[in-house]
Order: structure tokens, then sequence, then C-alpha cells
């Protein structure tokens, strides 16, 4: 049986942070990982659902305008 997990990682620090914890909690035993990510969790296998680049905002009137 293996563990399943939903993440979300809108920007670079959190894709790295996320690949490095789906790294661990693999090396424990069989994974399933679904949701949004960059290239850092595709590449340890989380299967992204949506573009990281597609939640990621910068400044302060951008996110009001969306």
């Amino acid at each position: 049986m293996s563990l399943r997990i939903g993440m979300v990682a809108g920007e670079p620090s959190g894709d790295r942070l996320g690949a490095g914890l789906l790294q661990a909690l693999a090396a424990r035993g069989p994974i399933e990982a679904i949701g949004v990510g960059g290239a850092q969790l595709a590449r340890v296998g989380l299967e992204s659902i949506a573009p990281m680049t597609e939640l990621t905002m910068h400044g302060f009137a951008e996110p009001l305008l969306r």
C-alpha cells in the first residue's frame, strides 16, 4: 500500500522544499503524489494537475487584480 499525498507549491522555494520532502518520504516506502508544482517536484514524481506558474504572483497590485 502506498502513501497518497496532495501538495501545492506556488513558487520556486516551495517547489524545492516539496521535492526534498517527497524524496525523504519515498525513501521510507512507496508514495503517490498529486498536486501543483514545478520542475523539481515533477522530477521526484509529483503528478502535476496545473503549472506552478499559474499560481505565482509578485508585487502588491497583481494579487489584488487577480
